[in-house]
């Protein structure tokens, strides 16, 4: 999914260990040293990528153990399990925009 700069995969034959990411993150770090920048973390990426895919997929009205095995398959989880946390997460993300929502219309209504 993932290519380096030789359009080889990241990851080591055999293995999930991603030394070639480590490697260029330490060096994206070290040239912007010093620039006022949030932390970056590789794995963000991935995140949003997850999330994106379960956010595109329950708009588009797909049943959840799809979406479960898209992510499953693109992120190359070994289990559905550890996809699943990426539909409880934008769950939580709903469920509290929904109740920031209801709390800002009782403080407009005072």
């Amino acid at each position: 999914m993932f290519l380096n700069s030789w359009s080889k995969p990241y990851n080591r034959r055999g293995s999930d260990a991603s030394g070639s990411v480590s490697q260029d993150l330490h060096r994206l770090k070290a040239k912007f040293a010093g620039q006022d920048l949030c932390e970056f973390y590789f794995h963000c990426t991935r995140a949003t990528f997850g999330t994106s895919i379960v956010l595109a997929g329950l708009e588009a009205g797909e049943r959840v153990d799809h979406i479960v095995n898209r992510v499953k398959q693109l992120l190359g989880h070994k289990h559905a399990a550890t996809s699943l946390r990426y539909i409880s997460f934008v769950e939580e993300i709903r469920t509290n925009d929904v109740i920031d929502e209801e709390l800002a219309g009782e403080r407009d209504s005072r």
